[in-house]
């Protein structure tokens, strides 16, 4: 399956090389004219390694070569070690984090590839990396990495250990596409242990997606971006790979992924809902409340506000907004849902176009059904098409997004919204019984993360053979 990987990646890759040089040129964003990313013809290099063919390898070689020349080899450079982002800003390195990056990939080339890049150009090799290594604890004295960044270099140095336990601990770890290269990296170490229990409970496996926290979490089109996470998970754990498009960073992120499998008992959940507290200071792909089903995603946003807390209840969840000071969007909370032949947004069994919040929504999506509701008077819901916070693809209403507006007087400093998830099949539109305890197998809340409350830290003890998750819930 991980030959499947490379090929996918190297295939989708091709389009953007120039046979001259054999370099990837894209046109970055912000930039007027086409480039050659350091960091990503680093890994280019390393996926043309791991196809193992003659052709391909003759080829990395030739780039490899190429590329361990823009290094700043001057020892009294304050630069010293580093690349530039571009090719064409060399002698310039003006990004400290591309001497981590690039170190990480170049430990991986290093670790399994050496043997087959000969004597001469092993030796530059290793060399480059000692000089990354410089470049990079001369950064993390001076400016403070963050820690995924902390995590990789130590992967590179001596196998994670504290830092990869404090990675874990921080809302970088609320981003797949973090998660993933950490895990590569633990792997390629044989230290995966920690990070991958960790990992199983914010993967679903039944859609083949991140469902923890939701910070730097994109959409390609109707369905949740395939990121170098899902690739590992899936290839660690197993499982069949996603079977939806790839991004340009995932083909290039792939050429972290290891072939290597692990044998975990896990049960993963049809329904997770995952709430992130952490408000990050670039806001898209963030996601205050995200729900993962089999079948696809709801996003639940909060313009002009945020959220502060959300709370089991026997019947679902309650979230708590604060209006930001200065705050003047009517629309007090979005929701987005995939559109397609298994999900549909109904008002008490009907379609409509408005409904009142207080009533709610239902958003249906395959077997699984969750109505919205929103405990405040002068407002109105609309229904409509269009695309949420975090599309890569050009805008194409691919979401269902369901509005909740204020209408007349002051705009509320506060409210309370309310999700009931449940099964379509044996529950109807008005029935909202609390679960009882065991009413079926697996049918509990798991939560002993950071937003857990003491109802769901009590039960989650039944769940025998599960891992705690930030905030999981099974149908």
């Amino acid at each position: 399956m991980h030959r499947k990987v490379v090929e996918r990646a190297v295939a989708e890759l091709l389009p953007y090389r120039q046979e001259d040089s054999g370099l990837l040129f894209v046109v970055p964003e912000g930039r007027a004219g086409l480039c050659a990313p350091t960091y990503e013809n680093f890994l280019f290099t390393l996926l043309l390694l791991r196809r193992k063919c003659v052709e391909s390898t003759v080829a990395a070689k030739t780039v490899l070569a190429r590329l361990l020349h823009f290094q700043d080899t001057d020892p009294n450079s304050a630069q010293y070690g580093n690349f530039p982002f571009t090719l064409e800003e060399y002698p310039e390195c003006r990004d400290w984090l591309t001497s981590v990056r690039i170190g990480a990939v170049v430990f991986l080339i290093n670790q399994f590839f050496g043997h087959v890049l000969g004597e001469d150009l092993l030796e530059k090799l290793r060399l480059c990396h000692s000089r990354l290594l410089e470049a990079s604890e001369r950064v993390k004295r001076t400016i403070c990495l963050p820690p995924y960044a902390q995590a990789l270099l130590a992967l590179q140095k001596d196998g994670g250990g504290a830092a990869i336990s404090t990675f874990l601990a921080t809302p970088d770890a609320f981003s797949p596409a973090h998660l993933g290269r950490i895990l590569a990296l633990a792997k390629a170490r044989d230290c995966e242990e920690e990070i991958l229990a960790f990992a199983t409970t914010r993967w679903h496996a039944l859609l083949g997606t991140y469902a923890g926290p939701a910070c730097g979490v994109f959409q390609m089109g109707g369905a949740p971006e395939v990121t170098l996470f899902d690739i590992e998970m899936a290839l660690s754990l197993q499982k069949p790979l996603p079977n939806r498009p790839w991004s340009y960073r995932t083909c290039l992120e792939a050429a972290y992924s290891m072939p290597k499998t692990v044998f975990l008992e896990h049960a993963f959940p049809d329904m997770i809902v995952s709430p992130c507290l952490y408000i990050p200071k670039c806001p898209h792909g963030y996601h205050p409340v995200r729900i993962v089903m089999e079948c696809g995603t709801v996003s639940i946003q909060t313009p002009g506000g945020e959220l502060v807390e959300l709370k089991e209840t026997p019947e679902g969840f309650e979230g708590t907004v604060f209006r930001t000071a200065g705050a003047t969007d009517s629309v007090l909370l979005r929701a987005f849902m995939e559109r397609g032949e298994l999900t549909s947004v109904t008002v008490e069994g009907e379609r409509a176009t408005v409904f009142t919040p207080e009533r709610g929504v239902t958003l249906e999506c395959g077997k699984k059904q969750v109505l919205l509701t929103v405990s405040l008077s002068s407002t109105i819901g609309h229904i409509r098409f269009g695309d949420r916070p975090g599309q890569l693809l050009e805008k194409g209403a691919y979401d269902w997004v369901v509005e909740v507006e204020h209408l007349s007087g002051p705009v509320p400093d506060r409210f309370t919204f309310f999700v009931y998830p449940f099964q379509l099949e044996n529950r109807l539109y008005n029935e909202r019984t609390p679960r009882d305890k065991g009413d079926e197998k697996g049918s509990c809340i798991r939560d002993t993360g950071p937003f857990s409350s003491p109802l769901s830290r009590e039960r989650s003890l039944e769940c025998k053979g599960d891992s705690p998750t930030e905030m999981g819930i099974k149908v």
